[in-house]
């Protein structure tokens, strides 16, 4: 059991009555559980729950990761010059990544991270996506994921969230 005090640093926390929840896939893979997920979350024993778990990991573990570092050098490197070491490394493997989504979104043609499924992997890689618009090259300057990011901001859900965080444009 993490102190509250020290989980009050790590970001994104959630406090669902007594629990305290920390890790994005944790939070994620909670509310799915705990709402009854089933239009965000495949069908348990559907050939695209695995897929769907794979990204979500991907997501968290390769891309989150590397856009944080983007986004946040000074948590690992002190100097101003170290840190555009940091960043710029990051964001060569962040744009390496995003050409991996790229990939698979023309391999298989569907609307989605999965194809014609729309899940909670979606909304995860729209808001990573949504990290890069200071990139040079941002995910939205892709052929396949920029279309993939106007059909996210095309959903009613979509726009009442940015709506109500007040999240200003550009949201890519």
């Amino acid at each position: 059991h993490v102190p509250l005090a020290q989980v009050a640093k790590l970001i994104p926390v959630l406090e669902d009555g007594d629990l305290v929840l920390y890790e994005s896939v944790a939070i994620i893979l909670h509310l799915l559980e705990k709402t009854g997920g089933a239009s965000l979350l495949p069908e348990q024993g559907s050939a695209l729950r695995p897929q769907f778990y794979k990204w979500l990991m991907w997501l968290s573990t390769a891309l989150h990761a590397n856009l944080s570092l983007y986004l946040h050098p000074s948590k690992v490197a002190a100097s101003v010059e170290a840190q555009a070491e940091v960043r710029d490394a990051a964001e060569q493997r962040v744009n390496a990544q995003f050409d991996r989504v790229e990939e698979e979104l023309a391999r298989h043609g569907g609307a989605w991270l999965l194809g014609d499924t729309y899940t909670a992997a979606d909304a995860y890689l729209f808001t990573l996506a949504r990290w890069s618009r200071g990139m040079r090259r941002p995910a939205a300057s892709r052929q396949q994921l920029g279309a993939y990011l106007q059909r996210m901001i095309a959903r009613p859900a979509v726009q009442r969230a940015h709506a109500q965080e007040h999240i200003p444009q550009p949201w890519v």
